[in-house]
């Protein structure tokens, strides 16, 4: 077999910071740098199985979990 297109190098790309976001927000932002979305549960994002900020392949999945915010325990 002979291959005559060089090997596609890795593109990295920033995790962003998902906290807070709805589930739309969420895809909406990891879209936009070539990330994908596996969404956990409903209502806001409340944590991500990569740290905001660190370098992943572009195309990985993010798993991201959302809960409904309860407002007594904001109080």
């Amino acid at each position: 077999i002979l291959y005559t297109d060089e090997a596609q190098k890795e593109v990295l790309v920033r995790v962003p910071d998902l906290t807070n976001k709805t589930v739309d927000e969420a895809m909406a932002t990891l879209k936009s740098v070539g990330l994908n979305l596996k969404v956990i549960g409903f209502g806001n994002a409340l944590k991500q199985d990569h740290e905001p900020g660190s370098l992943v392949p572009k195309g990985e999945v993010i798993e991201v979990e959302f809960r409904y915010l309860d407002v007594m325990e904001l109080e």
